[in-house]
């Protein structure tokens, strides 16, 4: 029996030598290569297919994240500038007779008060109000649609008609260009529809363009559509929103006399050379809510300074403001919670348990504690205590009081250590303060307004590449910022 075992294993052995010879010497059959060519092609298209739908699936995101861009530039800056005009124009015919309409489908237009023309003038010099130094904008900003013939669907090009910007943020009255805005506008709005919450605001649509403007052309609310894919079949859009108001006022505009808009800014009676030469009680900012309210004051070496250059009406920088501060704080309503918060290179708190309500008593030692700061401290640091105040649930609205560029650049506490100071807060905001948790599976709007008065020098100037930071974070997170001269 063993025997036959060994046998039976022997040739078993010898039988499959021969099989495996043979294959090799004849090779695969043709239905044999057939099958594995099928399995073969069928792995590759299915594995062409995915990168094809992975890359497709980028490409989509790509375009979609670049036309957002453009429209959120777009819209920022015409935001800029009509917060820098005089008056909203929404019917051509308004537009000065003299000046050429483009051949373009008219949007809107924005009316211009005198602008400064003197590159090489400094602000403190006795000239400055002469009448030789300041120019009319006689034709407005105009702008229209003008169809993209480059694009297979019908799409639209936002051109801005209007003059120059100079290095110092003012308009050139003698270089009047035509501007590409943004580009593949819809030929009407989808989807998201502009609701004017004013009932007697006036609502313009121009294609994909919404505009809410108030009866008296000074705020305005625009929202603008754009396809994101022309050359495919299946379009999709963007819509981008925002609002602005003309910050523009009589009272304000720079001029030596009354002239055709009454335009007398002047100050016979003090040393301030224009409007506005105060902040008390808080006319420059977005005004008083009803949530707690935080200063923050500069308690920066600058500060200090009372040389020819940096002086506000006779007084330091400082001087000036605490006497507005203090104003500031004796107006507000009684049930009205307050702090006041001085940052230099580290934060000092005036009440240390947080805010107080605007009881006389407290408001007196308010006085006693603003009249007693020195602006000693070597460098200008305010992100722990604009953050630090943003992180109280309670806090409705910072008014940041300051002269001074950042010194360096400082750490975001929130998301990303990278942020700057007015993306850390803008942030913070968006994310966080938007849908603020109350319980009960209720949510809030509860964000931040953060408003910022410029004292002497012009840190709200958005037109500008860098010393712009009070600009941007008020404007970021609703607010208003102002130059306080």
């Amino acid at each position: 029996m063993k025997l036959d075992n060994i046998i039976n294993k022997k040739f078993f052995q010898i039988f499959n030598f021969k099989f495996l010879f043979k294959n090799k010497n004849n090779g695969f059959t043709l239905s044999e290569l057939i099958v594995s060519g099928s399995i073969s092609i069928s792995i590759l298209l299915s594995a062409y297919y995915f990168i094809n739908i992975i890359s497709q699936l980028n490409k989509n995101d790509s375009s979609q994240i670049k036309l957002f861009s453009k429209l959120d530039s777009a819209v920022d800056f015409i935001l800029d500038e009509i917060n820098s005009g005089k008056e909203i124009i929404v019917d051509k015919y308004r537009v000065n007779p003299s000046c050429e309409l483009p051949n373009g489908e008219f949007v809107f237009a924005l009316n211009f008060p005198k602008q400064f023309v003197r590159e090489d003038l400094n602000d403190f010099e006795n000239d400055y109000l002469n009448e030789e130094n300041f120019s009319n904008v006689d034709c407005p900003i105009i702008y229209s649609l003008d169809l993209n013939k480059n694009i297979n669907k019908e799409s639209y090009k936002l051109i801005r008609s209007g003059p120059a910007i100079n290095k110092l943020g003012f308009y050139n009255p003698d270089k009047y260009q035509d501007t590409i805005v943004t580009d593949k506008i819809s030929k009407t709005v989808y989807d998201i529809k502009l609701i004017c919450l004013p009932n007697n605001w006036q609502k313009i649509q121009v294609k994909g363009i919404e505009l809410c403007v108030d009866n008296f052309r000074k705020a305005a609310e625009i929202s603008i559509t754009a396809n994101t894919d022309l050359y495919n079949k299946e379009v999709k859009y963007i819509t981008k929103t925002s609002a602005a108001l003309n910050r523009i006022d009589k009272n304000i505009l720079k001029s030596s006399t009354l002239d055709i808009y009454n335009e007398n800014i002047k100050n016979n009676g003090s040393l301030c050379l224009r409007r506005p030469c105060n902040f008390g009680p808080i006319p420059l900012t977005g005004g008083i809510n009803n949530k707690s309210i935080v200063f923050i004051l500069d308690l920066s070496g600058s500060m200090s300074r009372i040389s020819r250059d940096t002086r506000i009406q006779g007084a330091s920088r400082l001087q000036k403001a605490k006497i507005d501060l203090i104003n500031a704080v004796f107006n507000l309503k009684k049930d009205v919670k307050f702090q006041i918060i001085s940052f230099g290179n580290s934060e000092n708190l005036m009440f240390k348990n947080g805010p107080r309500k605007a009881s006389f008593s407290n408001k007196t030692y308010a006085y006693r504690w603003i009249i007693t700061r020195v602006a000693y401290q070597p460098e200008t640091l305010p992100s722990k205590a604009i953050m630090d105040s943003m992180f109280n649930r309670d806090i409705g609205q910072i008014i940041i009081i300051s002269d001074g560029q950042i010194s360096r650049k400082e750490s975001c506490p929130y998301q990303s250590s990278n942020y700057s100071i007015e993306e850390c807060a803008s942030q913070y905001n968006e994310i966080e303060r938007t849908n603020q948790d109350i319980g009960n599976n209720k949510f809030i709007d509860n964000r931040v307004t953060i408003d910022s008065i410029s004292i002497g020098e012009n840190y709200c100037n958005t037109f500008s590449d860098s010393n712009n930071w009070m600009g941007k974070i008020a404007r970021q997170n609703g607010g208003r910022c102002s130059v306080l001269r």
